[in-house]
């Protein structure tokens, strides 16, 4: 006795061929579904398939959250829905507009914020209790304040945080924790927790930030007997390959005091020699054809303008004489492969400029 072809099942596929009497198969769904239940079906009786038939329903990814000062566009959460984001006048929406259930059950890109364009800084971070902190270019969007120790304690969390365009801060808050170990060098973008290890005694575990790679030094360092730590201070760095061919940022720049929209098309860029060419579309399209290097141990760009194309020619001439560039730095925000170049726009009536990669 055998038993015909199993039930199909909509976005199912079939596990097994045998289909003799006495014999089992099971269902697999599709990439972004899953089964109601898991049905194994046998060949039984007179050659009929028995158990429950299952169904592969969509992965379902959630409720993606609405920003404050927000709207939330869209009812449907599971596999292949889009949902989008606005924000109320005057708030601006840093984020993605638009995101994707995607098949392993997550929201495609950033979760967006809506932001007052008329503020750009963040509140103080703190200071932890028998700490420094260290906050030269103040708390505006893309500045880093760093912390550290007094004598005889040690830090533990982020060494650094920066300051997000969303007005939050990076990285973990800081505490400085009482040790006989002199305080070891404290490298910037690394996260420490401390561990006092039966065998090894106590020892500094440093993980880099999110956005930057260990380039070097140790991960963990163990104070020894002679008040001397194992190792070598870490260096966490921000990869060389944050630009790369047809790569796109999108963000704002300011003129005259108001946020324009903008998009910064990275058109080529040498591995090597860390030259970057790329076309910048401000607010009215015109086009500025812009070349730098980038300067991967300090995370700097300056592009500046080596061709303009646009509709208004006072305003060409005008950029022409201004000999307009980009001069920010990159940052990594708290979700990996999210990178922002921020800084300032070398030109009269122009102010602060800040992009960020989809």
């Amino acid at each position: 006795i055998t038993c015909g072809p199993p039930p199909a099942v909509l976005y199912g596929k079939v596990e097994g061929s045998d289909y003799r009497w006495g014999a089992s198969v099971s269902y697999s769904c599709a990439e972004g579904y899953q089964l109601s239940n898991t049905a194994i079906l046998s060949c039984e009786g007179r050659g009929v398939w028995r158990g429950d038939i299952p169904q592969c329903l969509p992965v379902f990814c959630g409720d993606p959250g609405t920003p404050a000062e927000g709207r939330l566009n869209g009812k449907s959460f599971t596999y292949r829905s889009e949902v989008s984001f606005q924000c109320r006048p005057p708030f601006i929406l840093i984020g993605s507009s638009r995101r994707f259930c995607q098949a392993d059950g997550t929201w495609s890109g950033i979760q967006p914020t809506c932001i007052d364009p008329a503020h750009n800084t963040c509140t103080d971070p703190g200071t932890p209790h028998f700490g420094i902190q260290n906050s030269s270019r103040g708390y505006e969007v893309g500045s880093t304040v760093y912390f550290r120790c007094r004598k005889g304690y040690h830090i533990q969390g982020s060494t650094t945080r920066s300051c997000l365009a969303n007005l939050t801060w990076s990285g973990i808050q800081s505490e400085c924790i009482p040790h006989a170990c002199r305080q070891p060098e404290t490298p910037a973008h690394v996260d420490v927790k401390a561990i006092d290890l039966p065998t090894l005694g106590y020892t500094l575990v440093y993980t880099c930030q999110p956005g930057f790679f260990l380039a070097g030094g140790s991960e963990h360092r163990t104070c020894k007997p002679d008040m001397k730590w194992t190792g070598k201070s870490p260096i966490c760095k921000i990869p060389s390959d944050v630009f790369f061919i047809n790569s796109l940022w999108k963000g704002f720049y300011e003129y005259l005091g108001k946020r324009q929209p903008a998009t910064l098309t990275v058109d080529w860029f040498n591995t090597t020699s860390s030259k970057v060419n790329a076309t910048f579309i401000e607010a009215s399209n015109i086009q500025l054809k812009l070349s730098g290097i980038y300067k991967k141990e300090e995370a700097h760009l300056l592009l500046k303008v080596f061709q303009i194309k646009g509709p208004s020619e006072i305003f060409v001439s005008k950029l022409e004489n201004d000999n307009w560039a980009l001069d920010g730095y990159v940052s990594s925000g708290l979700e990996r492969g999210v990178f922002t170049y921020q800084g300032d726009i070398h030109g009269k009536d122009f102010g602060k400029f800040m992009l960020q990669r989809q």
